[in-house]
């Protein structure tokens, strides 16, 4: 008795999914792209990100993998590898992740900072391109300002 009840109930399910029209199907998402330093995938790269890339770059010299592993898988890092996490950390593409990104996410953050409020229109890649074309202590807004008109 227990086996027809089964059998009615899966070709009701069957028969009312038909007659809607409702068709289950997987549908890929586009790979979203965060911008260059945003470690922590919220859109921006700022001091959380410098933080992040800190914490790895510290445990890395340890010998510690663990950096808060859940929280990064939580916003979509596959931990099997670090490949993924550290090409976010390396923006200065040395192929390695190091005190220069930790120093360059810094300074690019401190930059963004100081042109808030202004009415400088640029792009994440004019100042990124910004501060690798100079050293970090010849590089203020003024000094970007110059380079974006020049």
């Amino acid at each position: 008795m227990m086996k027809n009840v089964k059998r009615i109930l899966s070709a009701l399910v069957a028969g009312a999914l038909l007659c809607t029209g409702t068709v289950f199907f997987s549908v890929s998402a586009e790979e979203t792209v965060y911008p260059r330093g945003d470690v922590d995938r919220d859109g921006a790269c700022t001091a959380d990100d410098a933080v992040w890339t800190m914490m790895y770059y510290s445990h890395k010299l340890i010998g510690s993998a663990e950096i808060g592993n859940d929280y990064l898988i939580s916003i979509g890092y596959d931990m099997s590898t670090s490949d993924e996490l550290e090409a976010a950390m390396d923006v200065n593409d040395d192929a390695s992740v190091n005190a220069s990104d930790i120093a360059y996410i810094l300074h690019y953050y401190s930059l963004e900072l100081l042109l808030r409020g202004t009415e400088v229109e640029y792009t994440s890649e004019q100042l990124w391109e910004y501060i690798f074309s100079r050293p970090t202590s010849k590089s203020d807004v003024s000094g970007f300002i110059e380079y974006l008109n020049s």
